[in-house]
């Protein structure tokens, strides 16, 4: 028995292919969109995945097979070796002990990577105001912002299977659709990535909860908030290039 592979909220963009699956043809044959076959939570049942859900930060076989050898660096880069790139496992039962840290180390790796300074990060707000919008995100059953300064994602899967750098990419690859030149003439949503990216928010708090059908919401806090208007192109910078540091 096969099944579909779950899906998240947010389109992800990345297409390396690791040698830690493979595609099978029951897959190809049945669900051509998802060919790569793996274990699935339930015993004696496979699933299939697409190629983007490959390495993606977000574990969808029970196996965890798709989120074996993977290499961050492989897509974004280290600027020269300026910014070492996250190698995360999901977080399991360690909940927010697991995934502050994670969480934190991946805004710094994007961040790192625009030149931007690094932010710090802060269990109060985690369990203050990150709480309140994870929460009321879960009870609306569609990511509701609470506060200034905030990101909210949704995904189909447990936390127990995320990690920080698999949320906080959803929000960093908005950066496809970034305008440097003209920020208001930038395609599709982009103030996920602006505030990720945002080098006047220093403090960040995130946190997650389990809405009545089962999603996890995830919300993260910066302050100060970013996304300020009039300020964009003095907090926003383009990639630095390898070897070069802001």
């Amino acid at each position: 028995m096969f099944s579909q592979g779950a899906i998240v909220s947010l389109v992800l963009t990345l297409t390396l292919v690791t040698a830690a699956i493979e595609k099978r043809p029951l897959c190809e044959d049945n669900y051509p969109s998802k060919p790569y076959g793996c274990i699935s939570d339930t015993v004696g049942v496979a699933m299939c995945i697409s190629k983007d859900q490959i390495c993606d930060g977000l574990t969808d076989c029970g196996d965890g097979s798709d989120e074996q050898d993977c290499d961050y660096s492989k897509w974004y880069g280290t600027a020269g070796g300026n910014c070492p790139a996250p190698n995360q496992n999901a977080s399991g039962a360690g909940g927010m002990a697991v995934l502050g840290p994670q969480f934190n180390e991946a805004h710094n790796y994007f961040r790192c990577l625009h030149g931007a300074q690094n932010m710090t990060y802060d269990v109060l707000l985690q369990e203050g105001d990150a709480k309140d919008a994870a929460d009321n995100s879960a009870a609306a059953g569609t990511p509701t912002h609470t506060h200034s300064g905030e990101n909210l994602a949704l995904v189909q899967i447990s936390a127990s299977k995320t990690t920080g750098f698999g949320i906080t990419k959803l929000w960093y690859d908005e950066v496809k659709d970034y305008n440097y030149d003209d920020p208001s003439k930038s395609t599709g949503t982009v103030g996920h990535f602006t505030q990720v990216v945002w080098n006047s928010s220093t403090s960040l708090g995130c946190n997650f909860a389990v809405g009545i059908n089962g999603n996890t919401h995830f919300a993260c806090e910066y302050r100060p908030p970013g996304n300020v208007k009039g300020q964009i192109q003095d907090n926003v910078f383009r990639p630095i290039d390898e070897g070069e540091s802001r």
